[in-house]
């Protein structure tokens, strides 16, 4: 809270690191004192095919609106799911392997033609703070 001037809404982690054995016990035991969700453990469908490389290879084809429409319409369904994405713009001077993909998502997700598919699948966009209660599922392994 001090850090950012708010609650967390989530935990989650880069490659998801969370997930390690030695580490996911001691994060979910924190997770179910505090009522703060862990990403996979919240009851929300994770969403991580919306990503344009793979194999040291850019693949815009995935993160274009085509590709976000049919993710939409096979991938979505009743319940919450989370869709991992990373938007940005490409900032002179800052090195990243994964830059020139940071734009099109960006354009993507501001598209119209999505938009108005999420408005005719009746998708209703939130974020972890809206979640109806702050749940954990904390399987028995990890107790």
């Amino acid at each position: 809270t001090a850090l950012v001037g708010a609650p967390p809404t989530h935990l989650d982690s880069h490659h998801d690191v969370h997930h390690d054995p030695r580490v996911l016990p001691h994060l979910l035991r924190w997770a179910e004192h505090t009522g703060v969700p862990v990403r996979g453990y919240a009851g929300v469908r994770h969403l991580s095919k919306f990503y344009g490389q793979w194999g040291g290879e850019t693949h815009p084809e995935q993160i274009g609106v085509p590709g976000l429409l049919r993710l939409l319409r096979t991938e979505v369904g009743d319940g919450m799911t989370e869709l991992t994405c990373h938007p940005g713009y490409v900032e002179p001077g800052v090195s990243s392997s994964y830059a020139a993909e940071r734009e099109v998502e960006l354009h993507t997700l501001c598209d119209g033609r999505v938009r108005h598919a999420i408005w005719e699948m009746e998708i209703r966009l939130i974020g972890f703070r809206d979640l109806p209660s702050p749940r954990v599922a904390v399987p028995e392994r990890a107790r």
